[in-house]
């Protein structure tokens, strides 16, 4: 999930890939518990892109950082596109 030696309860930063857990995810709308943590609020919280729904705010001790291989392509590909962020292979070295 997280590279040997990281904590996945460290502070999250702009652009890491997050895990939404079960008690915060809302599990009715269908969609995939994933996103990618963007600004931190003034008031609190986290801005989350998440697969499938749009934005949110998140408690950073709701989510769980996570490796981009633990998350479905399609939900990766969909949260990249919602938070702006380009696939690593969309522009190949010249």
């Amino acid at each position: 999930m997280v590279e040997p030696g990281e904590d996945e309860r460290a502070t999250l930063e702009d652009g890491d890939f997050v895990r939404i857990l079960p008690h915060a995810h809302d599990q009715a709308d269908g969609n995939p518990p994933f996103g990618v943590v963007g600004d931190e609020l003034p008031v609190g919280g986290l801005l989350v892109a998440q697969a499938g729904a749009g934005l949110g705010v998140f408690a950073p001790e709701d989510l769980q950082r996570v490796s981009p291989d633990d998350i479905p392509p399609d939900a990766l590909a969909d949260m990249r596109r919602r938070a702006g962020l380009t696939p690593p292979d969309a522009h190949p070295e010249r």
